[in-house]
């Protein structure tokens, strides 16, 4: 059903998150770009309602992707400050800024969290600041570039955990390097067996022993991997797939 009341983003929703306010009472946020800077961040109770943020930090220009995890809502996105491309909150309807550590210097493009540590990518001035990561100390309010093993040249785009293990994909100056994994989301490896996407990956996504990740491939096939390791991957073969490119994947939970 289309919403009929309250607010609603003017352009686009890029990404929405279940949790809990800092009461423990159910709320959704969704982030995405407006035409004024606190629509950039919304919140309902409801799902069918929703009230444009009014109090503390919202994105300037737009925000990407957010997710719930610890008692706290993470948003990457795009703001004037780079310290804004990350914003974190506890009851999802008033926002922070980082103030603290490290930060995209261009937009943030999606976040995750698992065991015990946050996981960010998106695209800054230094190639090892395009895959950022919090622990849990910090819960999202301080943030530090990877500095050791593979990061993407250009951009990350997505980023989830699973088994164990973290797996990003984005886009780099070799295609190998368009999907990495890490088991500890603070060094990243590059694949070097099986497939990945010749020019960028968009979604990944993890659900009972398999990963599927969406992208841009030189084959039709290619737009759509899965692997059951996330170290290596395969091409989908039979079945229906994307002409051009995917751009997201989700699992049910």
């Amino acid at each position: 059903n289309v919403t009929t009341k309250g607010s609603s983003m003017s352009t686009g929703v890029e990404g929405f998150a279940y949790g809990k306010d800092d009461s423990n009472n159910p709320r959704w946020v969704a982030v995405g770009n407006d035409s004024t800077a606190y629509g950039n961040i919304m919140w309902s109770d409801n799902g069918s309602c929703w009230v444009s943020t009014t109090e503390g930090d919202s994105f300037s220009a737009n925000g990407n992707k957010v997710a719930y995890a610890n008692n706290r809502w993470v948003a990457v996105g795009n703001d004037s400050t780079s310290q804004g491309n990350i914003m974190w909150s506890d009851n999802g309807s008033c926002w922070v800024k980082t103030l603290e550590g490290d930060s995209f210097s261009s937009s943030g493009d999606a976040v995750a969290y698992g065991n015990d540590l946050w996981v960010a990518v998106g695209d800054d001035s230094t190639a090892y600041g395009n895959i950022m990561w919090s622990n849990s100390t910090k819960n999202g309010t301080c943030w530090v570039k990877t500095s050791e093993g593979d990061s993407f040249s250009s951009s990350g785009n997505a980023v989830a955990y699973g088994s164990g293990r973290w797996v990003a994909v984005g886009n780099d100056s070799t295609s190998w390097g368009n999907i990495m994994w890490s088991t500890d989301g603070t060094c990243w490896v590059k694949t070097s067996t099986g497939d990945s996407f010749s020019n960028r990956g968009y979604g990944v996504d993890y659900r009972d022993g398999l990963w599927v990740a969406t992208g841009d491939d030189s084959t039709a096939y290619g737009n759509v991997m899965w692997s059951t390791s996330g170290t290596c991957w395969v091409k989908t073969s039979s079945g229906d797939n994307f002409a051009t490119l995917g751009n997201a994947v989700a699992a049910k939970l």
